[in-house]
């Protein structure tokens, strides 16, 4: 076999070579920048979760720490008050827009949460079946980021320390068997 070249042959691409390489590279850029794009939109929606999470958490475990000291536990629905281990008025329930939680200790208050956090549920269940076992009491808590209709949901229940016959009246103060 004979492998001449012809004399008028030029090496390098045909112009539709060209076009389909170059489409090929566009189509693949274009999706490469798709998912980056996508990806930095679910990391920072992650993050807002995150900061949320960590928020609610915060709020939670302040809420606990009080509670576990607290005692005479007044409950309705979505407001919790008590005595503080210092003697205190302690409350917890929703601020006056209904989107954060709101601790308030002898009248001066002051928001627990975040700003990127928005309350939508805020339960409090409180539980005492006698003078000698301690107040339990369930925190159920529903926060949406900003922005966001995605509800994270969080509950905790919480004994307190303090046994009621230990703050009570003298009808509380003997345990019966």
């Amino acid at each position: 076999m004979n492998y001449r070249l012809k004399k008028n042959s030029k090496d390098g691409f045909t112009i539709v070579e060209f076009i389909v390489a170059m489409f090929i590279f566009v189509m693949a850029l274009t999706i490469g920048v798709a998912v980056f794009l996508n990806s930095l939109r679910t990391q920072r929606a992650l993050l807002l979760d995150m900061a949320v999470n960590n928020n609610m958490n915060l709020a939670l475990e302040q809420m606990a720490r009080d509670i576990r000291t607290g005692y005479d536990f007044e409950v309705t629905e979505t407001t919790l008050a008590f005595k503080g281990r210092d003697g205190r008025d302690i409350s917890y329930g929703l601020n006056g827009g209904g989107t954060a939680i709101r601790r308030t200790i002898d009248g001066g208050s002051l928001n627990v949460t975040g700003e990127k956090a928005v309350v939508r549920t805020l339960k409090f269940s409180f539980f005492e079946r006698s003078e000698c076992e301690p107040w339990r009491i369930t925190v159920v808590l529903g926060v949406s980021p900003l922005g966001s209709e995605k509800i994270i949901n969080i509950q905790t229940t919480v004994t307190s320390r303090v046994l009621p016959r230990d703050v009570g009246s003298e009808e509380h103060n003997v345990c019966r068997g």
